[in-house]
């Protein structure tokens, strides 16, 4: 608001030292020369004016574009080769793996207690690699599995192999198409088909195997409209063994030559994972490489290779028999794990006699309406299971009924008052809206004022030769009113933006906030983050912005228009038709730019949602070679966006063109109205002329603010 207040007034404030220094250099100001020298000085009003949002908009650039080159001058992460392999394997040979942390920010680097405290709080991570000297190798049609305890660095092992930790020591080659099933699952917010298919074309034989060895068949009968349901952001309808097997289908289906699986059987009941290791593993991926990370030891007595890792270390491996022989780490856990397995079972029988017997206590109207809620449940899943066996012409059907998110809303027609009612009742209410208001049009007002004096001294200043200083003075008094008045308006207005956006900010968080969970299923997240970002950058900021240029140049306007009639009443008949012109020129562009601004703001959330889940599922993403394929479909979101944005530069330079003809047209006929009044009355001598030169310093300057 200061820098908006002095660069406003910066031209006042040269003509007062130019018309000072001009007096005291012992010249006399004249009608020519006063009002020629404020209209030239006027020029610089606009470019001043706007000078503040350019200085913020290059400090926002500068900002951006230093966070930007810290990200692309990066070092870049390092693809896995194929080394010396010269068939499908893997092999790691005296590898460190390490997660590389990201650099401190500014706000990072504190000092003092501050920041001992915050670091109490955090668990430090070790700036050494995480696993060292692994040595590893898997040829095709091998099944290994990668065992140890929680923390040991299991997963580590797969990003290394992957090329998401770095190797800062040894090498790591890989050959044959990788499928990756990470131990948190990336569900795109898809249908289920879509998300198993994975971007490959629908093969129907491939896609009911990759059903059945995921065992997905059951839960595809339960679902509203089949394989055709649509899955919220990061599998929000599914539960965790459910996401589990969607990723697990989806790996089946690409029909890889090595499957990375990282404890896909602890998101599973016991019985669905021993179908999963049979069916899938053992069976169908028999021909396959594949490396299970588990914590379920059940299975790893039928895996050919088992490594065990401890200590940042490949601490033992081999097959299942030799290090059980050794009766060293395997053969610890091996015996822990069967313990605490019978101990779940005791617990499990314990719960399920005591249930037993509650349920012998139990009254007969319980039990009925036990049964009948088991009755109604079964009818709502044999209802279900109806809508997922529809024949192809209904499919369209069942995809509606399978859609989960909420297309978002489009208003149409013109903005409603009650939205102005609620930014203004934000911004303070009606009384305030009008003292800011007011003080716009008073600025101009004192402006019109100082340029009528400057009209009225050079009209004395040849009777009055030794009083050119008190018009100097009175001018000064009146500029400095004016900075006053500057000030003024423009604090009220920036803190009432500030009021407004506080208010409606609380107001946006408070509903999310107290949002239902049915919302988040519904709606995306980056629908949320458009809203949270975009929107309120353009309450905090666009709004004040254009506020000041919007008020102030119907003032302007304003002003010029009544001081033209005035001078000039011929006018009025001129003016008439080139405001009826205006007037269809701007409701043509009202209706255009109103439709193209919605158009950007809905167009903006799909490339925030794609942001968020492409970052969830980057190692999945990279795993699978389809980073292409995200990339292009961001292009067509952001093309998407773009063809809305620049349209709407497009349509404001037609306005702009059309602006600039009625403002020429208005100084035109400003000009010819003063000489047609000065031929029809000739009496009004200097008097007049000085009039017609503030009318037509004005009309020559509404131009720009158009």
């Amino acid at each position: 608001s200061g820098s908006n207040t002095i660069f406003s007034f910066v031209p006042s404030l040269v003509t007062v030292v130019s018309f000072s220094a001009y007096v005291l250099l012992g010249h006399t100001l004249d009608v020519g020369t006063a009002l020629t020298s404020l209209a030239l000085f006027n020029i610089l009003r606009f470019p001043l004016f706007m000078l503040p949002q350019v200085l913020n908009n290059v400090v926002e650039a500068s900002v951006s574009f230093d966070r930007l080159r810290s990200y692309f001058l990066a070092e870049e992460r390092t693809k896995v080769g194929e080394g010396d392999l010269t068939e499908v394997g893997i092999s790691v040979q005296g590898a460190d793996f390490k997660w590389d942390a990201a650099p401190p920010t500014e706000g990072d680097k504190k000092t003092g207690d501050k920041k001992e405290e915050e670091e109490a709080l955090v668990t430090p991570v070790a700036e050494g690699p995480t696993l060292r000297g692994i040595d590893f190798s898997a040829k095709k049609g091998e099944l290994h599995a990668i065992v140890g305890h929680v923390g040991s660095g299991k997963s580590t092992l797969l990003a290394g192999i992957l090329g998401d930790a770095r190797c800062s020591a040894g090498s790591v080659a890989i050959r044959g198409k990788v499928a990756y099933v990470s131990q948190q699952p990336f569900i795109q917010n898809a249908t289920v088909r879509d998300n198993i298919t994975f971007g490959l074309p629908f093969d129907a034989d491939k896609y009911e195997e990759a059903l059945r060895v995921s065992s997905l068949k059951k839960d595809l009968r339960i679902l509203t409209a089949g394989d055709r349901t649509e899955i919220g952001e990061k599998g929000i309808n599914l539960s965790g063994g459910q996401r589990t097997r969607v990723a697990i289908a989806r790996a089946v289906y690409q029909d890889a030559d090595i499957y990375l699986l990282d404890d896909i059987l602890s998101a599973v009941d016991s019985h669905v994972g021993a179908d999963i290791f049979n069916e899938c593993i053992k069976k169908t991926l028999k021909d396959k490489l594949v490396v299970l990370v588990t914590h379920s030891l059940s299975f790893v007595n039928q895996c050919d290779q088992i490594a065990v890792i401890a200590d940042g270390r490949i601490a033992e491996q081999g097959s299942y028999k030799k290090l059980m022989a050794k009766k060293t780490l395997l053969a610890q856990m091996v015996s822990n794990y069967v313990e605490s397995e019978s101990e779940e079972d005791e617990e499990n029988t314990t719960s399920a006699e005591s249930l037993e017997d509650a349920m012998d206590d139990a009254s007969d109207e319980e039990g009925l309406t036990i049964m009948g809620r088991r009755k109604s449940s079964e009818s709502r899943m044999h209802r279900r299971s109806r809508l997922s066996t529809r024949s192809d012409d209904s499919q369209a059907g069942v995809e509606d009924e399978g859609q989960l998110m909420v297309e978002e809303d489009r208003s149409v027609g013109d903005v409603s008052w009650s939205v102005y009612r609620v930014w203004i009742n934000a911004f303070g209410g009606i009384c305030a809206s009008t003292v800011v208001a007011f003080g716009f049009f008073a600025a101009q007002g004192i402006s019109l004022v100082a340029t009528l004096w400057i009209s009225h001294w050079s009209q004395q200043a040849a009777e009055y030769p030794n009083s050119q200083m008190y018009y100097v003075y009175v001018y000064t008094l009146i500029n400095v009113v004016l900075g006053i008045v500057l000030y003024v308006r423009v604090i009220l207005l920036y803190f009432g933006c500030l009021s407004a956006s506080r208010l409606l900010f609380g107001g946006v968080l408070n509903q999310i906030l107290r949002a239902p969970i049915s919302f988040f299923d519904a709606t995306p997240l980056g629908r949320i983050v458009n809203r949270l970002s975009k929107d309120i950058y353009t309450l905090d900021e666009t709004i004040a912005n254009t506020l000041v240029d919007l008020i102030d140049t119907v003032a302007i306007v304003t002003v010029t228009l009544v001081t033209a009639s005035f001078v000039t009443p011929f006018f009025i008949i001129i003016l008439l038709p080139v405001l009826f012109g205006y007037y269809n020129s701007q409701r043509y562009f009202i209706k255009t730019s109103r439709e193209l601004q919605r158009l950007d703001s809905i167009s903006r959330s799909p490339i925030f949602t794609l942001l968020s889940e492409t970052l969830d599922g980057l190692s999945t993403i990279r795993a699978f070679g389809v980073e292409r394929r995200f990339v292009e479909h961001n292009y067509y979101l952001l093309d998407t966006n773009q063809r809305a944005y620049f349209l709407n530069f497009t349509i404001n330079c037609w306005l702009g063109l059309r602006l600039e003809f009625v403002g020429t047209c208005i100084a035109t006929a400003a000009a010819l109205a003063a000489v047609l009044a000065h031929s029809t009355n000739s009496t009004g001598g200097s008097a007049f002329a000085g009039l017609a030169g503030v009318s037509l310093t004005y009309a020559f300057d509404v131009t720009q603010p158009l």
